[in-house]
């Protein structure tokens, strides 16, 4: 059970952490004179933090990042921004979300259909559910502490709603490998989505 509250939480953090370095990402383009110096490692990729850099050309080579094991590595910078599908503008990057969302929510519609098909929950706990995810993962700022607490709580309480929420979350994502900062190394996974 506690490995399933990890979980939850981690999935909850990554949804959180893509969003804020997509936003970080398009934020840090407006700094028109960056001064980033990155470590080098024995091949000659540059590895370090993406938040350091103004553009994404100037991202280093390899990116750090927290892996799903809470290892914290480095993912190559071509394979986060092929998961990620790039935004040429912030209308782009806003469209993008929505349509995750509407995956998520999709596959999350699914799910709870089949949970109630097995008669595991009733139509009324699946709709209060939903509401309670559309709170808590609100794009439009009025989510706040409570509402993901009182979400990952209900994730902790029913493992079959916890099931349902993160086979939908991991319909719409890709996992990339996290490495040691050899570039070579294989410390880990990152889910992007």
């Amino acid at each position: 059970m506690l490995k399933t509250k990890k979980s939850v939480a981690a999935t909850a953090i990554t949804t959180v952490g893509v969003a804020g370095a997509l936003l970080g990402s398009i934020a840090a383009q407006a700094d028109a004179n960056p001064s980033t110096s990155y470590a080098v490692n024995s091949d000659g990729k540059t590895f370090g933090s993406a938040s350091l850099a103004s553009s994404y050309e100037n991202e280093p080579d390899m990116i750090l990042v927290q892996a799903t094991n809470g290892k914290e590595g480095f993912v190559k910078k071509e394979d986060l921004h092929a998961a990620e599908g790039m935004a040429s503008t912030p209308s782009e990057a806003v469209a993008m979300q929505v349509d995750r969302e509407q995956r998520i929510e999709r596959a999350l519609d699914s799910e709870l259909d089949a949970l109630m098909s097995e008669g595991s929950i009733s139509e009324q706990t699946a709709d209060g559910f939903t509401a309670q995810v559309d709170r808590a993962l609100s794009t439009d700022g009025l989510a706040d502490a409570s509402d993901i607490e009182q979400l990952l709580a209900t994730l902790v309480d029913n493992p079959d709603l916890e099931r349902a929420y993160h086979d939908a979350l991991s319909s719409v994502e890709t996992c990339i490998p996290v490495y040691d900062a050899d570039g070579t190394t294989v410390i880990g996974e990152f889910s992007v989505g």
